[in-house]
C-alpha cells in the first residue's frame, strides 16, 4: 500500500499524485528541504536490495524449468501491479500481487522469491509508465527496491519457524510460520513506505504507519489467506493455480467496488456544496478557499494527518445545510430580519443531518453542526462554549470568518486583509479560540512569505472570496 500526498502539496501541471511512492518537491527559492534525507533512505534500501539480489543469484534454478516457474510468478506479480485500486480518500493503493509474494515465499525460499520480486516488480513499474500512465520515472528505484527486500525477509522468516519437511503448510508450525511471515510482510511494507513519506512531507512516521496499517488492514488479512491457497493449488498441480484467478478477482473486484462507491458518494457531497457556493458570484468557491486555510491552520497546530483530513473534508461541506434555503434570503444585501435569521441559523443542523446520511463521513458531522459556535458560548445552534466547541469547528470557524471578511457580500465590500486580521485579533477569546487565531496567522504570514519566493505555485483562488462567521 501507498500514501497520497497531503492536499496542502501544491502540484506543478503535469505533476503525478502519489501513488507508488510520494516524492513532491518541497523547495523555496530551488531548494530542496526535505529531498537529501528521503533520497539518503531511498539509496540505502536500492542498495540493500542490489546486494539481495547479487546474493540471491547463486540460489537460481540451472534449468529451464526452473526459470520458466519464475517468469510465470514474475508475470502475475506484473499484471497484479498494473491494475492497482485507490483507496478511499485517495489515500493510497492496494494491488492484489501480495498473494502471489506470500505463495512465492512459501514455495521457493529467499532467493528465488528474491528475483520474482525484483523481476516482476519492474516489469509492472515499465509496463504501468508506458502502456497505463506516463508517471516519472524516479519512483521506480524505491519501488522495485521495496518488493526486494520484503519478500526476501519475508520469505527467510517463514523458512526460519515452518518445519523440514517438502511438504508446505503441512503442520502447526507452518501455519504459525504463514501467520508470522504475513505480518512481517504487511508491518514492514507499511513502515517502509511511512518513513519515505515522513521524510518528505515532515509528519511523524508513527502517524503515517498508523494510517496505511488502518487503511489496509482488510485488504492485508484477505491476501495472506489467498497467497496460501496460491501455494497449495502449485504444490498439487502447477495448473491448477487458475483456479485461484477468479476469487482473487473477485476480491479485487469487490475492493475496487467499495473504493468506487465511497469516492463516487465523496464527489457528489463535494459537487452539491460546490454547486451552493456558485449559486451567486460572491461565495463562489467558498468551502474550497476555507478548507484550503482550515487546512493550513490544521497543520499549523501539529494536528495528526487523519484528523487534518477530517477538519478539511467537513470544511467542504460545511454549507451544505444551505441547499434548501432561499436566495433572496442568503444574498439579501440588507440585514436578515429575526425571522429570516432565526431561519439562517438552522443550516449548521440541517447541514449535519445531510452528512450523517454518509457514514463514511459521519465523524465530521459536530464539525458541520459547531462552526458557528462562538468560543464564548454567544454562537449557535447550541451556544457551545471553550473546549466543548469540537477543535475541528473552531479552526472553521476562523477560516470562514477570514474568507467571508476578505470577499464582496450583497451587503457589504472586501475587507483588506490587514482590516479582517484586525478584526480576528479583536474577536480572538470572544467569538474566536485565541490559539487557532495564532495558529492561523501564523500559517498565513509564511503562506505570504512562500508565495514571495515561489511565485509559480501561488494559489490565486485563495484570494478571491466568501461566509462570515455569523453571517452569511
Amino acid at each position: 500500500m501507498a500514501l497520497k500526498e497531503p492536499q496542502d502539496q501544491i502540484r506543478s501541471e503535469g505533476e503525478e499524485p502519489l501513488v507508488r511512492l510520494l516524492a513532491l518537491p518541497s523547495d523555496i527559492g530551488g531548494y530542496k528541504l526535505r529531498s537529501l534525507p528521503r533520497d539518503a533512505y531511498i539509496l540505502t534500501l536500492v542498495l540493500i536490495a542490489g546486494a539481495l539480489v547479487v546474493w540471491s543469484i547463486s540460489g537460481l534454478p540451472a534449468t529451464l524449468i526452473g526459470w520458466g516457474t519464475i517468469a510465470i510468478f514474475a508475470l502475475m506479480v506484473a499484471l497484479a501491479d498494473l491494475f492497482p485500486i485507490v483507496m478511499p480518500g485517495e489515500m493510497g493503493e492496494i494491488s492484489v500481487s501480495a498473494a502471489v509474494f506470500i505463495a512465492s515465499a512459501i514455495l521457493f525460499g529467499p532467493q528465488v522469491a528474491i528475483w520474482i520480486a525484483f523481476l516482476g516488480t519492474l516489469a509492472g513499474e515499465i509496463c504501468y509508465r508506458l502502456v497505463i500512465l506516463k508517471r516519472p520515472w524516479n519512483r521506480v528505484p524505491f519501488n522495485v527496491s521495496m518488493a526486494v527486500i520484503l519478500l526476501g525477509t519475508v520469505s527467510v522468516v517463514y523458512y526460519l519457524v515452518a518445519d523440514t519437511s517438502p511438504a508446505h503448510l503441512n503442520s502447526l508450525r507452518d501455519l504459525l510460520a504463514l501467520i508470522l511471515a504475513g505480518f512481517i510482510y504487511y508491518t514492514l511494507s507499511d513502515l517502509l513506505l511511512s518513513v519515505v513519506i515522513a521524510l518528505d512531507q515532515g509528519f511523524p512516521v508513527l502517524t503515517v504507519w498508523r494510517i496505511t496499517l488502518r487503511d489496509a488492514a482488510w485488504h492485508n488479512v484477505t491476501m495472506i489467506p489467498l497467497g496460501a491457497i496460491f501455494a497449495l493449488l502449485w504444490t498439487v498441480a502447477p495448473w491448477s493455480i487458475a483456479l485461484a484467478l477468479l476469487p482473487l478477482l473477485t476480491v479485487r473486484r469487490s475492493m475496487a467496488l467499495v473504493r468506487e462507491s465511497l469516492e463516487q458518494t465523496r464527489q457528489a457531497l463535494i459537487a452539491l456544496a460546490d454547486t451552493i457556493d456558485a449559486r451567486d458570484s460572491s461565495t463562489y468557491q467558498h468551502s474550497q478557499r476555507v478548507a484550503e486555510y482550515a487546512e493550513m491552520t490544521a497543520r499549523q497546530m501539529r494536528l495528526p494527518y487523519d484528523e487534518v483530513e477530517l477538519i478539511v473534508t467537513s470544511a467542504r461541506l460545511h454549507d451544505l445545510g444551505k441547499i434548501g434555503m432561499d436566495n433572496a434570503m442568503l444574498y439579501k444585501p440588507g440585514p436578515l430580519s429575526s425571522e429570516e435569521r432565526e431561519e439562517f441559523q438552522r443550516h449548521p443542523s440541517i447541514g449535519e443531518s445531510l452528512v450523517g446520511y454518509f457514514p463514511a463521513f459521519g465523524a465530521g458531522r459536530d464539525i458541520v453542526r459547531h462552526h458557528h459556535e462562538h468560543f464564548d458560548g454567544r454562537g449557535y445552534p447550541n451556544g457551545k462554549e471553550n473546549e466543548e466547541i469540537p477543535l475541528g469547528a473552531r479552526i472553521l470557524a476562523v477560516a470562514d470568518a477570514y474568507d467571508a471578511m476578505t470577499s464582496d457580500r450583497p451587503y457589504r465590500s472586501a475587507m483588506s486583509k490587514e482590516t479582517a486580521i484586525a478584526r480576528l485579533k479583536a474577536a480572538s477569546g470572544t467569538q474566536f479560540d485565541p490559539q487557532v487565531v495564532e495558529a492561523f496567522l501564523t500559517a498565513l504570514a509564511r503562506k505570504e512569505e512562500e508565495r514571495r519566493y515561489m511565485p509559480h505555485r501561488a494559489q490565486p483562488r485563495l484570494e478571491e472570496a466568501s461566509s462570515e462567521a455569523g453571517e452569511r
